[in-house]
């Protein structure tokens, strides 16, 4: 199964974090934070960061509103976020 960026990625984020770990330890290692998400948040960030779907197909794919779409989706990035900062594979803010 291969893996795609989430959706327009910093690349020297992502090349950071396939330099470090090697490309495929670094896809299963998103795929780990990513499987760690609650489900709500799994699903969305799947369907519009992966899988390339807009906002307003994931509302008639998972029948939510928008407005819950939209916040799951900002949850996932955060939770995905912080994870790879506590992990050490790309900088915190406070640098």
């Amino acid at each position: 199964m291969a893996l795609y960026p989430l959706s327009q990625p910093n690349q020297s984020i992502w090349q950071r974090m396939t330099k470090k770990r090697g490309i495929r330890q670094a896809e299963l290692h998103l795929l780990t934070l990513i499987d760690q998400l609650p489900t709500c948040q799994r699903e969305v960030l799947l369907i519009v960061d992966v899988h390339g779907y807009t906002h307003a197909e994931a509302v008639y794919l998972l029948a939510l509103p928008l407005c819950t779409i939209k916040s799951h989706l900002c949850q996932a990035r955060i939770a995905l976020r912080d994870q790879l900062v506590e992990t050490g594979q790309i900088p915190g803010w406070g640098g």
